[in-house]
């Protein structure tokens, strides 16, 4: 008969017999490996994240580097435009590029009575400044303020050193006797100068009353003389005006026009053309929406 077989030891028991010892180590040695395996692969993952932190790292570098070398051209950037702006702002507003030259102002609108000297010499201060600089309002106050013969001016740039100077001149109408002079009035009663014979084809400012004309009188008397057109006024010999300011005109012809007071004057120097087409003594415009005739 077969001896029957001695039961087979669970892992990790010790056998005894016949002077050995027999251990079962399958589990522990598959442990070790298993423990190695893991080890492995930590070390794996931990060299993984070295150098996916050391790429991140350099890619952060990397961007922070860029960062600063756009930050210094934009600053670069900005300064050559500022630099360049104020360059440009002292060509254009100071320096000589655009200056005023005195020889290239031009005036037109002038009569006799005013030069074109007169004007760039009261414009000689402005000399040099450059047109862009140049206040145009103040230009043409000073030539007006400058002059007596000029109602008004108007200034505009000639690029890229001149100026034109466009004068509206004064239009002397009348003239009246002071001491052993005389005066030439506009039609705003401003006198343009004095001189010692009276200019012709000036209406002269009378004074019926011989007691001496105030200066509302001569207004009065030279407003209504300068209401009138060309043609009309070639007509008109003389003026006068009451102390209650109502203003009497004698024609060449003779005859006379009362014009009154100097309310509607253009209404009335309309009426008076209108009237003069018909032959009469006495022409009253002093109520200019119901005009008479004698």
């Amino acid at each position: 008969m077969r001896k029957p077989s001695p039961p087979r030891p669970e892992p990790g028991a010790e056998v005894a017999g016949h002077g050995e010892v027999w251990r079962q180590e399958t589990s522990a040695d598959l442990s070790v490996f298993a423990r190695r395996g893991e080890r492995s692969e930590t070390g794996l993952g931990q060299a993984r994240d070295r150098v996916v932190s050391t790429g991140l790292a350099d890619r952060l570098a990397e961007r922070r580097r860029a960062l600063r070398t756009l930050r210094r051209r934009r600053v670069w950037m900005a300064g050559a435009v500022l630099i360049l702006v104020l360059a440009l702002a002292w060509t254009v507003l100071w320096s000589p590029l655009l200056g005023l030259r005195g020889s290239e102002i031009t005036v037109s609108g002038s009569d006799s009575s005013v030069s074109t000297e007169q004007v760039r010499e009261l414009l000689q201060d402005q000399e040099g400044t450059s047109l862009v600089r140049l206040d145009l309002r103040q230009a043409a106050r000073t030539v007006t303020d400058g002059l007596v013969r000029v109602r008004s001016t108007q200034v505009t740039r000639s690029w890229p050193h001149g100026l034109t100077v466009s004068l509206t001149m004064r239009v002397p109408v009348a003239v009246r006797q002071v001491d052993q002079s005389y005066e030439v009035l506009d039609g705003d009663a401003v006198v343009l100068e004095t001189t010692d014979t009276p200019p012709e084809g000036l209406v002269r400012i009378t004074d019926p009353e011989d007691g001496g004309l105030s200066g509302t009188q001569v207004a009065a008397v030279a407003q209504a003389v300068g209401a009138l057109d060309v043609a009309t006024r070639a007509q008109v010999a003389s003026g006068s005006a009451s102390s209650s300011g109502q203003v009497t005109l004698v024609l060449t012809s003779g005859a006379s026009v009362q014009w009154g007071d100097t309310e509607e004057m253009a209404l009335k120097a309309q009426v008076l053309k209108v009237l003069l087409a018909q032959e009469a003594s006495v022409y009253d415009v002093s109520s200019p929406h119901s005009p008479t005739t004698s």
